[in-house]
């Protein structure tokens, strides 16, 4: 048994001998093969690739929930980070740089073209790619602005939308408001025709007993003259009065909803301003903007960190970690081929 196991070993080491004969004998071939491959990786990379170069900003979010408004409170629908990333290269982000900039760019060669990393203290970077660092530069700088640019419309847009809404439905309940009170007024102005304003009251100018006392402290008075003499006197009817301050309560009611219904009409007005700039921004995305002013606290959703930057140095292709495969798979071939060589030679 342990002749056999000598045997064993003295045919294994005769067969790793000559295993290392075959890479010694071929290793001019190997040394070919592994250059050639090693050339090819060369001409690929140096020649065949393009260079990518890359430029990038950082942005921070203001994840609020609330944003004032002269129309109210408008409510962010957007509550984190992964929903503002979406939008980077959203289709209206997308739309807005293929609009405006000048070459040829397809929306997946952006897509691929613009990159994110970092999602952290509502931070996250935007990176963007081209084939010289200008073109990385201008690539990234006319992006983000699109990117804050349909963030802006997009919350312009539902806050408009809301606001829209809530306004037309004020307005019909102001008006009905309004419609009540003219009909309150209107009704009690008729029961005031319908009532006195005074009542006419006579009193007897002077008692009974009021002549004696007279005519004791003025003997030759002759009483007679004076008895039976009356004076009329004029109250208010409570009634119409009650009715009057009704009346006054009415008018006041009247003037204030008015007043409310026509700051509401004004303001509904102005939305739908807002509205129409916004339809006619979105059929043309290349003509500027022109904001009425009421939503300029939007456009502080999205801060910009620090400005895209001209940066020399590539990205890709990587030319010594390419030669280095290269290498590696130059000499993985040759050894393969030498073994191969040897097994072809000594199977006849």
């Amino acid at each position: 048994m342990e002749a056999q196991n000598n045997e064993t070993y003295r045919e294994d080491e005769i067969s790793l001998r000559e295993l290392i004969e075959a890479l010694l004998k071929e290793k001019v071939l190997i040394a070919i093969i592994t250059v050639g491959v090693l050339i090819l990786a060369a001409l690929y990379t140096l020649v065949v690739l393009k260079p990518v170069y890359e430029s990038e900003t950082m942005v921070t979010i203001d994840l609020r929930e609330n944003i004032s408004t002269p129309y109210g409170t408008f409510r962010i629908p957007l509550r984190t980070m992964e929903e503002y990333r979406a939008i980077v290269n959203g289709p209206g982000a997308a739309e807005l740089t293929l609009a405006r900039w000048e070459g040829e760019l397809t929306r997946e060669n952006l897509t691929k073209r613009i990159t994110l990393s970092g999602s952290e203290d509502q931070h996250f970077t935007i990176k963007a790619t081209g084939g010289s660092p200008e073109e990385a530069y201008e690539l990234l700088t006319v992006h983000l602005d699109s990117y804050r640019e349909q963030m802006e419309m997009m919350l312009r847009r539902m806050a408009v939308d809301q606001f829209v809404h809530e306004k037309t439905t004020t307005v019909i309940a102001q008006e009905k408001s309004l419609a009540q009170i003219e009909e309150d007024l209107a009704n009690t102005e008729m029961l005031m025709e319908n009532k006195e304003r005074v009542f006419h009251l006579e009193n007897a100018l002077i008692s009974a007993s009021d002549y004696a006392l007279f005519y004791a402290s003025i003997g030759e008075m002759d009483l007679s003259e004076i008895q039976g003499d009356k004076i009329i006197t004029q109250t208010l009817n409570p009634t119409y009065l009650k009715l009057l301050d009704n009346m006054t309560e009415l008018q006041i009611a009247y003037d204030q909803t008015t007043s409310r219904l026509n700051r509401t009409l004004s303001d509904l007005e102005a939305l739908e301003q807002e509205r129409a700039q916004l339809t006619q921004y979105a059929s043309n995305r290349q003509q500027a903007f022109e904001s009425t002013g009421n939503f300029e606290d939007f456009k502080n959703v999205i801060t910009v960190i620090n400005r895209p930057e001209i940066k020399v140095g590539k990205v890709a292709p990587r030319n010594a970690l390419n030669l280095a495969i290269g290498g590696i798979l130059g000499l993985m071939m040759g050894v393969f081929i030498a073994f191969f060589k040897y097994y072809w030679q000594n199977s006849n």
